[in-house]
C-alpha cells in the first residue's frame, strides 16, 4: 500500500470515530436526558470520582 493510501484510510478511521461519537451524543441527549438510564450513569461517574477526588 502506498503511504497516500494509508493516509486516506487513516483519515477516513478518524472521520468515521468522529461521526459516530457526533451520534452517540445525539441519540443522548435526544433520548437518554432525564431518563432512569441517566441517573444511573450519573450515579455511576459520582462514585468513580469520589474514589479517585477524595
Amino acid at each position: 500500500m502506498t503511504t497516500t493510501v494509508e493516509v486516506i484510510l487513516v483519515a477516513a478511521l478518524v472521520l468515521g470515530i468522529v461521526v459516530a461519537l457526533f451520534g452517540v451524543i445525539y441519540a443522548w441527549e435526544k433520548w437518554a436526558r432525564g431518563s432512569r438510564l441517566e441517573r444511573g450513569v450519573d450515579r455511576f461517574f459520582d462514585r468513580l470520582s469520589d474514589m479517585f477526588f477524595r
